[in-house]
Parts: structure tokens; sequence; C-alpha cells
């Protein structure tokens, strides 16, 4: 079960995530873009049950000023975090509890530069697990999409594409 809010405590772009896997185990993830992309996190059954202090998720400078950050929990144990770069790319970074001692990855482009429009909406979307798809504003007003499937093409980031002609988005 999960839950995303967007402008959270911050006034800036955020979202928050929660779950509630049995009853007995409840987490929270809040994350925003102010003044890099960060993340604070709470887990009943970790510390104490205390809210963990807030530390950067990308270097400096990963993300466009006010970037929309859209968060995604494809499955209970695993979280996506992603935002538009400086240079219109969409970045991305990603954690398992899993995968290499639950550790954060490091961020990576998931597109090219100048795929997204300055001030574009992000929007990501599981409808599966094991598979993402990303959608946002083109600097030419198309919508722009990508996707990722664990199971199809050796699990890789498909080559970003245009749902809608120039012009139908602003």
């Amino acid at each position: 079960m999960g839950s995303d809010s967007s402008g959270f405590m911050t006034g800036t772009d955020a979202s928050v995530r929660y779950r509630i896997a049995d009853g007995k185990n409840s987490s929270v993830y809040v994350h925003w873009d102010n003044p890099w992309d960060g993340v604070n996190s709470w887990d009943q059954n970790i510390d104490q049950a205390r809210w963990h202090p807030p530390f950067p998720l990308t270097p400096p400078g990963a993300a466009q000023a006010r970037s929309p950050v859209a968060t995604c929990s494809r499955a209970p144990e695993h979280l996506d975090v992603l935002w538009l770069g400086p240079d219109g790319a969409v970045g991305s970074t990603w954690w398992d509890q899993n995968i290499d001692n639950a550790r954060w990855h490091p961020p990576f482009p998931l597109t090219p530069s100048a795929a997204a429009a300055t001030g574009s909406f992000l929007s990501a979307v599981t409808r599966v697990n094991d598979h993402l798809a990303l959608f946002w504003i083109g600097p030419d007003g198309t919508i722009g999409a990508t996707w990722w499937d664990a199971h199809i093409d050796s699990a890789i980031w498909h080559r970003p594409f245009p749902l809608t002609p120039p012009n139908a988005a602003r």
C-alpha cells in the first residue's frame, strides 16, 4: 500500500511514500528537491522508530532548480527516485533492501540531455512488479516516455520516445 503527495512541507516539489506490509511493519519515506535531492525515512522497526536525519541521494547540482521528484516502489523492499537534471536528462537512483547491503546506488541518467523541458512534470508508474514507466514533457511539447522491465531486453532502460506530436503539451 502506498501514497504520493506533491509540495509536501517545503513548498517545493516532493513526494511521500508509505508502506504497510502486514499491519505490524510500516515505513515512511519523504523525498524533496530543495536544495538537492534528499531523503528522510522512518521505519517502526529500526532505531526505536525514530526519524532519520536527511541525507543527499545525489551530488549537488544533479537536479534542475525546482525539479519535480518522482518516487516509485515496484516492490515493498525497493524504491526508485527520479528527477530532471540541469541538462534536461531524466536522472535516477534506486535502493533495494536485498541488494548491495541496502545501499543507495549512484545516480545515473535514463535519457539523453535535453529530453525534458525545463519545468516539465515527471511521472513514474508501475503497473506490475519489475516494470517501471516514466513520462515527461519534451522541449518540443511532446509527451516523452521510457520504460524498464526486469524480464525484457536484459533489463535495460529503453530509448525515450514521443507519445504525442509536437506541441501537444505546454
